[in-house]
């Protein structure tokens, strides 16, 4: 797994994640946006996983509500981008708080974790912030 980005820093993390992307095939792709809680997304701080690149790319929790309006505008911006390249396929899924503190550390199980605990999401659902 490739980890980019700098924790609570949307502007940068976002920017990581899309040079990490570059030369994908955005239609193949599949992103999971991975939060603490389940049901909490007015204040959830978001990791991004991304699935269908030889290896899977992930970030830092750097996006959504409890990073503030620039959280939540970084966060409508990069899933905009995704789907202006041809991304349709976005997920969201809650892991232990103790889980995301890990990703420094985490192997290929933490990814794995993630695509199993994954379900569909509704881009639209944070376009509204």
């Amino acid at each position: 797994m490739k980890l980019v980005g700098t924790p609570g820093n949307p502007k940068a993390t976002k920017e990581a994640l899309i040079q990490a992307l570059k030369g994908a095939h955005w239609p193949k792709l599949s992103v999971t946006l991975v939060g603490p809680w389940q049901g909490e997304r007015e204040r959830a701080a978001y990791a991004v996983f991304v699935f269908g690149t030889p290896e899977p790319v992930a970030t830092y929790p750097a996006f959504g509500p409890a990073l503030g309006p620039e959280g939540e505008a970084e966060l409508a911006e990069l899933l905009g981008f995704l789907e202006a390249h041809g991304v349709t396929r976005l997920y969201e899924a809650a892991l232990a708080p103790g889980r995301l503190a890990e990703l420094a550390q985490a192997g290929p199980e933490l990814a794995q974790e993630v695509f199993a605990a994954r379900n569909p999401a509704d881009p639209a659902i944070w376009r509204a912030a």
